[in-house]
């Protein structure tokens, strides 16, 4: 499965009136486009267009969208200069309340949950991650908007200017900062001059938001027949001009006449149950709450380029470090139906690294009696050894605290002998280190070796957008700012260069004998020191990714391991649709949220104008003694009775029955 890089860098005059992940509509072209990535510094805004069909203009006016899909919608709109009231309860913004009611015509719902409601604050979705429903005080009549958690400053004290501070919130993770910023950025005054701006985290719809609008959507958007009251229900944001165009980095890159070295970068996901990974890079699905088992994600790269004697490689994009291996893999292509051909990668199986990951059976399984919970790339996970957690550390619950009291007090306290063994901090037991501890190994798959179904990312860029170029030399002596490097191949007068220690840049004026490098100014290196080159070039948004399941392993031996790899949806084998089409029996469950039936008493039926059946009914299609009896008997004439055919979840018109 393959994604294809951003199309075009869009420049425009106001890039805080776009998010990543919003979806732009030119007003001139009507060209549709997805936002890959938001650079407030330049003003540059990278897009991923529908097709190849969809081209802006330069002059042309463009806006973030909201399309809303639906068959009944119910809304209300709160604003900081007049109270609106719902339910008898009075709400405005002013700065002092996080909380607001639904709308008053969606109260009387039985089926209104988190995910059939949408909160806009200045014309801007919320994320659902952002809300809390039920609300605290107002229960399932209302919403809490969750507090921003506090991280900028010590005392939530910025002094940027207005540039400043659109840096500082794109490059700060998480989406409640990077909403936020958006609002504070147009509250600030366009000043090149530093201010202030006070930062109230526990109320942070402040009374300079002009809107939040609610709106509540029940109609059934999978039903059949499905009808919408209007082709498109849209809500716009701000305005801005596009005033340049251009390819995309990588497109550039392609296209022109001198390539420089094409990188792939391969990232081993193991258990692939657990794949893929969140934004904080942790484990989904079977694997959320847990960190990767010990090892994983496994990175290694392949640079396709020339490789000069003395010259060493780091490959670190999106702020990851890869690992150069040598690597033998062909090219990612599609037979004449379209389908991926599995692809044959053979990894350098140095010092035994991938012997050691494919003879393991029990790479997957957990501590059960001294696990505890650390921090692990942002984000409190479990199944971590305590001797790894740094003596301080402290957790919000009160679980997570217990749970490493209790392990101090066993002995396992911070040991800088396990973390070096480990490689890192905050480590994931494995089976051999809770025998150490004498705990209980919890086996999670039966059989770990070879790594059989494991996923592997595989992106595709080019070395001039890496974090750092990948070549390098170390320094042999310095004198002051002229060094001496094993070689000077790697270098061009004008680069810009420093050690992986510091992130002091001095910048190369003169280079002779292919050994000695001036610098304009000193550098603090010693014999050893990897002297890199800084590039100004990186973008971590400009590759190619494919998505691959291990099908096999094909071979192993002291020299190299052989996998084969096949396409992540083909691994699947899908079927599609993933419906069954029988014409008599409603898949649905009774009342669930495809049925939508509120039950017997004369309720709204969502998406219609009717009614509910006034008493209950049982599996044989007659009235039921008690509400205990309340059946469905999944026919069509079932749904008849209870007036609720549009959400009847089989296929009447089609020729197929039941199987017997």
């Amino acid at each position: 499965m393959s994604t294809r890089t951003y199309d075009f860098i869009l420049t425009v005059d106001k890039p805080e009136a776009v998010l990543p992940g919003d979806t732009i509509l030119g007003n001139t072209t009507g060209s549709s486009a997805y936002v890959i990535d938001v650079d407030t510094g330049t003003s540059n805004v990278k897009v991923k267009v529908a097709n190849v069909n969809h081209e802006f203009v330069v002059n042309e006016n463009a806006r973030a969208i909201t399309n809303i899909v639906t068959t009944d919608g119910f809304s209300v709109s709160y604003n900081n200069t007049s109270p609106v009231t719902v339910n008898g309860n009075s709400f405005q913004i002013g700065g002092s309340t996080n909380t607001f009611s639904l709308p008053a015509a969606a109260l009387s719902l039985a089926n209104v949950t988190a995910d059939s409601f949408s909160v806009f604050v200045q014309g801007r979705r919320l994320d659902k991650s952002m809300l809390t429903f039920p609300s605290s005080t107002l229960g399932n009549t209302g919403f809490d908007i969750k507090p921003i958690p506090e991280i900028i400053t010590s005392e939530n004290n910025l002094n940027l200017t207005k540039t400043g501070l659109r840096r500082f919130f794109r490059n700060t993770e998480g989406f409640f900062l990077k909403i936020f910023g958006v609002i504070v950025i147009n509250q600030a005054p366009d000043v090149t001059d530093t201010f202030n701006y006070i930062v109230d985290f526990d109320n942070w719809i402040t009374d300079k938001v002009d809107t939040i609008d609610v709106r509540v959507d029940t109609g059934n958007t999978e039903s059949i027949p499905f009808t919408v009251p209007s082709f498109s229900e849209q809500i716009d944001g701000t305005t801005f001009q596009i005033t340049s165009i251009a390819n995309s980095n990588f497109i550039r890159e392609k296209n022109s006449f001198v390539q420089n070295p094409l990188v792939r970068l391969y990232t081993i996901y193991y258990p692939g149950e657990w794949y893929p990974d969140n934004d904080a890079g942790n484990p989904t699905n079977a694997g959320e709450g847990r960190a990767w088992p010990d090892g994983f994600p496994f990175r290694f790269a392949e640079v396709r380029g020339d490789i000069n004697t003395d010259v060493t490689y780091n490959v670190s994009y999106q702020g990851q470090s890869f690992t150069p291996l040598p690597i033998n893999s062909g090219g990612i292509s599609t037979d004449s139906t379209g389908t991926i051909n599995d692809v044959t990668v053979s990894i350098s199986n140095f010092d035994n690294l991938i012997t050691q990951l494919c003879e393991d059976p029990d790479l997957l399984g957990n501590n059960t009696a001294n696990a505890v919970y650390a921090t692990v790339n942002g984000e409190v996970v479990t199944g971590i050894d305590p001797r790894t957690v740094q003596t301080g550390a402290d957790y919000v619950e009160q679980e997570h605290r217990d749970a490493l009291s209790r392990a101090r007090s066993n002995g396992l306290t911070f040991d800088q002998t396990v973390v070096d063994s480990y490689g890192r901090v905050n480590a994931s037991f494995t089976i051999t280190t809770t025998e150490e501890v004498n705990g209980t190994w919890k086996r999670e798959k039966a059989d770990s070796r070879d790594l059989l179904g494991g996923v592997v990312e595989i992106k595709s860029t080019f070395a001039n957008f890496l974090d750092f170029w990948p070549e390098y030399a170390k320094v042999v002596t310095s004198q002051n700012n002229v060094i001496e490097v094993s070689t000077a191949t790697p270098y061009r007068v004008g680069d810009n260069v420093r050690t992986f220690d510091n992130a002091f840049l001095a910048t190369i004026e003169a280079i002779s004998e292919e050994r000695f490098i001036t610098t304009n100014a000193a550098l603090d290196v010693f014999s050893g020191t990897a002297l890199i080159i800084d590039n100004p070039d990186a973008d971590e948004e400009a590759h190619i990714l494919d998505t691959f399941k291990i099908d096999a392993l094909e071979g192993l031996n002291e020299q190299v391991a052989t996998f084969s790899l096949t396409s992540w949806l083909q691994y699947f084998k899908l079927t599609v649709p993933k419906r069954k089409f029988y014409k008599n029996t409603c898949q649905w469950q009774y009342k669930g949220a495809e049925c939508q039936y509120p039950g017997p008493g004369g309720l709204s039926i969502p998406g219609t104008q009717n009614t509910s059946n006034t008493n209950p009914i049982a599996a044989n299609n007659q009235i039921a003694g008690s509400a205990d009896g309340d059946e469905c008997g999944k026919s069509f004439e079932s749904c008849q009775i209870r007036n609720n055919t549009i959400h009847f979840g089989a296929f009447p018109g089609t020729g197929r029955t039941l199987p017997r």
